[in-house]
């Protein structure tokens, strides 16, 4: 998990980017979305992750 400071300085990426970079399925990231384990932001209708 990202601590704050480490999200200050982290790139944000769409879901689509996260699964590319990160090799996993749609549904393992929405998986870590919702444990808590990716922290996201919502920007109008986007929702942007650190990894």
């Amino acid at each position: 998990m990202l601590d704050s400071m480490a999200l200050t300085n982290a790139r944000l990426n769409t879901v689509e980017e996260t699964l590319q970079r990160l090799r996993i399925c749609r549904a393992t990231v929405y998986r870590l979305i919702n444990s808590g384990d990716l922290r996201t932001v919502t920007i109008g209708r986007r929702r942007l992750g650190a990894c």
